[in-house]
This record gives C-alpha cells, sequence and structure tokens, in this order.
C-alpha cells in the first residue's frame, strides 16, 4: 500500500519529493534521539506525520518518542500500527522487544527479536546477493566484449566458466 501524502501530489515527481521529506525528516528525528534532544525529535516526526499519515517508518519514530519520554504504553501502540503497515520493519519488531522485555513478557519479546534478526538478515542476503549479481553481469559483459579477443590469445571461455561456476554458486 503506498504512502498517502497530506500534500495533494498529483504527479509521480511531487510524491517521491513527499517521500523524500517524509524519509529525512524521520532520520533527523532519529538523529536528534540519539543526542537525546527529544523534543527537537518529536518535532521533526511530528512534521514527517503531517506529511505522510500511514508512513510506518514516521510512526515508528514517533513510537520511539514516546518510549523516550516514558510513555511506553502510546509507544506500544505506535509500533503496533507501525507494523500493522509494515511487518518487515525490523526496528518496530526489535522496539516492541525492549518494551515486552521490560514489561517481564520474555517469550514474546524473544520472538520479536528474532524476527528483527531474520528481517536484517535477510535483507543481508539480498544485498550480498545483489551485488553478486552486479559481479556476474560485468563478468558476462566483460566476456561478451572481449570473446574474440580471448579466442586469440587462447583464452577462450574462460570468462564464460567463471560466470558459470559463479551462477551455479548463487542458483542462478
Amino acid at each position: 500500500m503506498p504512502v498517502r501524502c497530506i500534500c495533494g501530489a498529483s504527479s509521480p515527481t511531487r510524491r517521491a519529493t513527499c517521500r523524500r521529506r517524509v524519509k529525512t525528516l524521520v532520520y533527523l528525528a532519529l538523529i536528534h534521539l540519539e543526542q537525546k534532544s527529544i523534543g527537537e525529535a518529536e518535532a521533526a516526526a511530528t512534521r514527517a506525520l503531517a506529511l505522510a499519515t500511514d508512513d510506518a517508518e514516521a510512526i515508528n519514530a514517533m513510537g520511539q518518542v514516546h518510549y523516550e519520554q516514558q510513555k511506553a504504553e502510546e509507544a506500544m501502540a505506535l509500533f503496533s500500527r507501525a507494523l500493522a503497515l509494515k511487518p518487515d520493519l525490523a526496528d518496530t519488531h526489535n522496539n516492541i522487544g525492549t518494551i515486552l522485555k521490560e514489561n517481564g513478557k520474555l517469550a514474546e519479546a524473544r520472538d520479536h527479536f528474532i524476527r528483527a534478526i531474520e528481517i536484517k538478515a535477510a535483507r543481508e542476503r539480498l544485498l550480498f546477493q545483489s551485488r553478486r549479481y552486479e559481479e556476474i553481469r560485468s563478468r558476462r559483459s566483460a566476456s561478451c566484449r572481449h570473446g574474440s579477443a580471448r579466442a586469440r590469445c587462447g583464452d577462450a571461455g574462460a570468462g564464460r566458466a567463471d560466470v558459470a561456476e559463479l551462477c551455479a554458486r548463487q542458483g542462478l
């Protein structure tokens, strides 16, 4: 489900600009939280939510603000709302796990911590596979461009064998 921007942007370019603005405000809120500038973090998260009321990252950031303000119930409600919008947010699972742990609900907290780790690990695997894919593509294009030169020097097909090996290892 796309994030609804209240700016009323009708063109894809304006919607993209709105999404970038929301993302920037979320990052700003998180930076302020790290610096323990809770008021400024709240202002940035509020501005992000004013632009996009259904943005899971903005809702999560506001939940973190409430958590830092010792408002665990409000924070948990916001984290649950963010998770309903985007179930694969590792940070939100981690935040929920933290609150559950503090409330003595260790089994539930463990489940959320494990889910956060699984999401981050899956993202890392995807990033690794993406890099490997790009490496394979560049080798393929290099072997295609220089195939005749390799044939002349007696190394014909060596590049293709490397690509085949990489593809086999990656299951491509």
